[in-house]
């Protein structure tokens, strides 16, 4: 396992930088035919909060390419600004709900069914892992895979988008929303395994339960009991 000479030499490493720059190009890519499109043309007409939470998005992923090069020597400002975090995870956790009791209310006035349960179980986990990371701030190794696993949480949805792309892709739930979603976290498992001679804790206890968390949810999703939390949670906060 790595050690503190270690994480000196691997925080100079692009791998994280890479990482977060990608994850920005994944949501520039996804939202754009949703999104980015429709607002040149002004012809969107999601749910308002659409705009609040693709700008606190965007903040998010733009902080994490910011903070990523900051560690690699400027670590007085990459703390300073990593506070941000405080504000900025909150607020992304309350526009994703603000989404779903939108787009909640929109389907079930058109005679459909309630998916918000994953409008509230996403930023749940998402907050957890952020504020994990900066709770293990003084911890490098563990600070750094935590926020990289928060940000795979969070831009799940932008893979998904990407169907519209290929739409001959079978069950995008599965081959964008879980596979491609969890790609970046898996090939940092693999560097782990690769670099250091064995997967960090982070990884171990952390990520890897993300992922049966998000496959659990895409198997359960549109079931009874699912659409039936979800309900509850639109009845909660509506």
């Amino acid at each position: 396992m790595s050690n503190a000479a270690g994480w000196q030499a691997d925080r100079r490493t692009p791998f994280y930088r890479l990482a977060a720059w990608g994850a920005l190009a994944v949501a520039l890519i996804g939202f754009f035919l949703t999104y980015t499109a429709p607002m040149v043309r002004s012809t969107f007409n999601g749910p308002r909060w659409s705009h609040v939470h693709g700008a606190l998005l965007l903040s998010w992923l733009c902080q994490t390419i910011v903070q990523t090069h900051l560690a690699a020597g400027r670590l007085k400002v990459h703390r300073r600004l990593g506070w941000f975090a405080v504000v900025l995870a909150p607020a992304i956790a309350v526009s994703t709900i603000a989404i779903g009791v939108e787009a909640t209310r929109r389907d079930l006035a058109a005679g459909g069914t309630a998916g918000m349960a994953g409008n509230v179980t996403t930023p749940a986990v998402f907050c957890a892992l952020v504020a994990a990371a900066i709770a293990l701030r003084k911890r490098p190794q563990w600070h750094k895979r935590l926020i990289l696993i928060a940000s795979v949480v969070i831009i799940w949805p932008a893979w998904f988008r990407w169907r519209h792309f290929l739409p001959w892709v079978p069950r995008p739930d599965i081959a964008l929303g879980l596979v491609a979603t969890n790609l970046i976290l898996i090939g940092a498992m693999v560097r782990d395994q690769v670099r250091f001679g064995a997967m960090h804790p982070a990884y171990l206890f952390v990520g890897l339960p993300v992922i049966a968390w998000q496959a659990f949810e895409t198997l359960v999703f549109g079931s009874q009991w699912w659409t039936e939390i979800g309900l509850w949670f639109y009845r909660l906060f509506a």
